[in-house]
């Protein structure tokens, strides 16, 4: 199955969301957003490769305090956060809302996970995941979520989750498999981010340039940060 950089540096590769607009203006629109809701902002312009790029997202944390901002070789902008747990940035939603146009969340998760601990608060392996969520410029009822996809494990087992209006571009044939873990793959996300015009797994894809910024809260200290190698342990993605 294909990961992004065969998630060399996961949990960074977890999960990632894209905005249907050019670099700059999801820039200025993410900042004016985070100084309304009383965030101070720096930013700073990067000229990397995507690996390089990820590597200024460290230190890890679980408020996604970093968001890198990439240009990529299409209409849309890729988006990455620094969550130590492997959540999405919390942008996609929001922005594609405040800025009129389409958004994506993407999640890509191996399976790994197995309830023996090899140590208090470590875990031999994660839960798998993969998850594409559609959002539309305009609410419709309580949500602008346009369509969901989603297969997940966990304790319980799997499960299979579908809302929203389907897309032209959708394979339903596999929604019916025996296994849910099968229902949605990560080579059926790669056909589906063809679909719009993302080559999601493809790190030539993430061409740039881009920009990192960094929010925190004006009167609340900032979230306990992590090394990516420290973040990986606790997840159990690499031996301690």
């Amino acid at each position: 199955m294909p990961y992004l950089l065969d998630n060399r540096l996961a949990p960074l590769t977890f999960s990632w969301s894209f905005i249907r607009a050019p670099l700059d203006q999801v820039v200025r629109s993410y900042v004016r957003w985070q100084r309304i809701i009383l965030h101070r902002v720096t930013s700073a312009r990067l000229d990397f490769g995507l690996e390089d790029a990820l590597a200024y997202l460290q230190p890890l944390d679980i408020g996604c305090s970093r968001i890198l901002f990439l240009s990529t070789r299409s209409d849309w902008t890729a988006i990455f956060g620094n969550s130590a747990l492997g959540d999405r940035p919390p942008v996609a939603a929001y922005m594609s809302e405040r800025m009129l146009c389409r958004g994506l969340d993407c999640i890509a998760i191996p399976n790994t996970a197995s309830a023996r601990r090899q140590g208090p608060g470590l875990k031999s392996g994660v839960w798998g995941c993969v998850e594409l969520t559609l959002h539309a410029p305009q609410r419709v009822g309580t949500s602008n979520r346009e369509r969901c996809i989603r297969v997940a494990n966990d304790v319980r087992g799997w499960e299979f989750h579908l809302s929203g209006t389907v897309q032209p571009f959708e394979e339903p044939v596999h929604y019916s498999a025996a296994r849910k873990a099968e229902r949605f793959t990560t080579e059926i996300l790669e056909r589906y981010g063809r679909a719009l015009g993302l080559e999601l797994f493809d790190p030539e894809f993430y061409a740039g340039p881009g920009v990192l910024t960094r929010s925190t809260p004006w009167f609340l200290p900032g979230p306990q940060s992590v090394t990516l190698k420290e973040a990986r342990v606790r997840l159990g993605i690499e031996p301690a």
